[in-house]
């Protein structure tokens, strides 16, 4: 079997701490690229944040942005897929969040012409929240209700909160709406300060099911994927590829159903498990835990 395809997580994965692509990364994505491997970018990430790292890989790349709910063209921002909310499913899931006294985000797919995400007009109390908007000025609008937002292009709800205080409202709107919809904690870690993002998206919207689409495109059999990740929103992908791997600072549930981890993202793990694939050409890698098949010739 030959691996065709490299399906990269950004944030901890393909970009290091400093929110960097290291050097052997850069150069083993070249020699795969070469060979006629397809890389393309699986995110949580907006994807008008995930503009500018496609345009620093100076290499041809597609983007699953949100979790896996969108996938975008990246030559005209076309968006190729979405499996996005409806308005009852959103406006429920943020009638049960304020109650919890949580402050929530509702993305929408408006890029490039509308805001990222709408947030209301009462924007008082919880920090994480707060944080989240002066980080992101010129991509949110403030309307007075949600019912006001665009409703015919709704992605999925997001709440931002301090380590270990999202599981039990999620538990809850699971209680509520867990046949309808998909959620997952996403954890961030900087400075020392340790932040949770509750993702709440339609049912099925995932990175794996979002890879699935674009792979049969390209007539790519599963088995001929890669899926490398950190988080709990990469665990379908990395369950699923032919070869699903975790980084060295992957959280220790995707260790778990990892077929390898490879090293972490400020040590090029990225790069070390290319170039694993790749075979002789390069300089003696930094050996993955269990070595896998080579790409094609």
């Amino acid at each position: 079997m030959k691996y065709k395809l490299v399906a990269l997580d950004v944030d901890g994965t393909l970009l290091d701490h400093q929110s960097r692509v290291g050097p052997r990364t850069r150069a083993a994505m070249a020699r795969a690229a070469g060979r006629g491997v397809r890389f393309i970018l699986c995110t949580g990430r907006r994807y008008r944040t995930t503009i500018p790292v496609m345009q620093d890989l100076h290499l041809e790349v597609s983007v699953i942005v949100n979790s896996g709910a969108m996938v975008k063209n990246s030559v005209d921002h076309r968006t190729i897929y979405r499996n996005g909310m409806t308005m009852d499913q959103a406006l429920g899931v943020i009638e049960m969040l304020k109650a919890d006294g949580l402050m929530p985000t509702l993305f929408t797919d408006d890029f490039p012409d509308g805001p990222d995400f709408y947030v209301e007009s009462d924007q008082s109390g919880n920090p994480y929240f707060l944080r989240y908007l002066a980080n992101n000025k010129d991509a949110y609008r403030t309307i007075k209700d949600f019912s006001e937002a665009p409703n015919d292009r709704l992605i999925e709800v997001t709440v931002f909160d301090a380590g270990g205080r999202l599981e039990a409202p999620m538990r809850r709107v699971l209680d509520r709406f867990g046949d309808t919809i998909t959620t997952q904690i996403v954890r961030f870690s900087k400075h020392g300060n340790v932040c949770d993002c509750l993702e709440i998206l339609n049912r099925g919207a995932s990175k794996w099911n979002a890879l699935l689409h674009v792979a049969e495109g390209w007539g790519i059999r599963p088995e001929e994927i890669v899926a490398v990740g950190d988080q709990l929103n990469d665990l379908d992908m990395v369950q699923n590829a032919g070869l699903g791997v975790a980084m060295g600072n992957a959280v220790p549930e995707l260790k778990a159903h990892a077929d390898l981890v490879t090293a972490t993202c400020d040590e090029d793990g990225v790069g070390v498990l290319l170039e694993d694939l790749l075979g002789p050409g390069d300089p003696p890698p930094s050996p993955c835990e269990k070595r896998s098949e080579a790409f094609p010739p």
